[in-house]
């Protein structure tokens, strides 16, 4: 067999071309989102002078992968120790998808893949979101898809768990979280039928991340340790609802950090809002919570809210368990439609 020296050196070459003119563009902002004509088959349409860029090193990357494969080895990526982390308190948001086993107990793995496949679209989505239901595409080999170069927050999913952290405590950082949680919430909610419970707190928190690819293996020992993934997992676990709780801790910090009152409104106009949340055993508490519902009617969020329960499940009825969860979730609605003076 050949090996294909010259075409990976070649490959090694253009993204090194790639690289330099992209550090040039971040220096020119006018010229990088200026509008150039998008490659085949997408003729006819416009895309940025960036874009185009990352799009042709995106081309040299999928060749120099199938080269590289020709040498049966693995490749290693370098390991984040945690040692020295730039900033161990960051915000974290737990979030859950409620009735996940039973999801996967009722549909075909094609029907499983799909749903799952969706669910990581609108979580890259709202990485990169400005408000609900817009979020920062790019052009890709295969089509569009959110351009995560423009993320601000870390996530990892792990089967029914999403799992959401900052890089740092700033107040921007806490702005982000929620932001993402929110409008990830909202739309799951309404328009794809997914009922997730969270929370969001802060504390110390590291991710490690070490693989190994192969043609044939791939081995991930990916992990997130910290005070604050424990306690998040606890206050989830205890919520009986669709809804995301946020800690005083983390309010508190937000105060504290908070450089000037707009940015303060910003957040508690338009974000959180304070509410007793149900608990198990019958208990509430009086906590600040991610204002998710926004602005729709009641008579929608009821087939909305009962579809997050039913509809992926293929059920018709609720568990007593379940339907008290549905109950809980449409009083939160009705309190957040109750606080608002634009109603009619």
């Amino acid at each position: 067999m050949d090996i294909p020296i010259k075409y990976i050196e070649l490959c090694l070459e253009e993204i090194a071309k790639c690289n330099a003119e992209l550090e040039r563009l971040s220096e020119n902002t006018a010229e990088a989102e200026s509008e150039v004509p998008a490659p085949y088959p997408y003729d006819g349409m416009k895309i940025t002078r960036k874009n185009e860029v990352l799009l042709q090193r995106d081309e040299q990357l999928n060749i120099l992968s199938e080269h590289l494969q020709a040498y049966n080895i693995g490749v290693r990526s370098s390991a984040s120790t945690g040692y020295y982390p730039s900033s161990r308190q960051k915000y974290i948001a737990f979030v859950d998808i409620l009735g996940y086993s039973q999801i996967v107990e009722k549909n075909s793995f094609e029907d499983l893949s799909r749903f799952v496949g969706f669910l990581i679209r609108d979580v890259q989505m709202y990485l990169t979101s400005e408000e609900a239901g817009k979020s920062k595409t790019r052009l890709y080999l295969h089509g569009f898809a959110p351009d995560l170069s423009e993320a601000t927050i870390n996530n990892i999913m792990l089967s029914d768990t999403i799992i959401f952290w900052t890089v740092d405590d700033s107040a921007e950082s806490f702005y982000e979280i929620i932001k993402s949680i929110r409008n990830l919430m909202f739309f799951e909610s309404f328009f794809t039928n997914v009922a997730l419970r969270g929370v969001i707190t802060i504390g110390e928190l590291e991710f490690v991340n070490y693989d190994i690819t192969h043609p044939s293996l791939t081995i991930n020992q990916s992990t997130l340790y910290g005070k604050a993934i424990v306690e998040a997992y606890h206050i989830e676990k205890e919520q009986e609802w669709i809804g995301c709780l946020v800690t005083d801790k983390a309010i508190n910090r937000f105060l504290k950090k908070v450089p000037t009152p707009d940015a303060k409104d910003k957040v508690f106009n338009n974000f959180i809002i304070q509410y007793d949340v149900p608990k198990k055993g019958n208990q509430y508490q009086n906590s600040y919570v991610i204002n998710w519902p926004q602005s729709y009617p009641i008579k929608m969020a009821k087939e909305s809210i009962w579809n997050c329960f039913t509809k992926h499940h293929h059920i018709s009825e609720l568990a007593d368990s379940v339907y008290l969860k549905y109950q809980n979730t449409l009083k939160f609605i009705e309190y957040v439609k109750s606080t608002r003076t634009d109603d009619t």
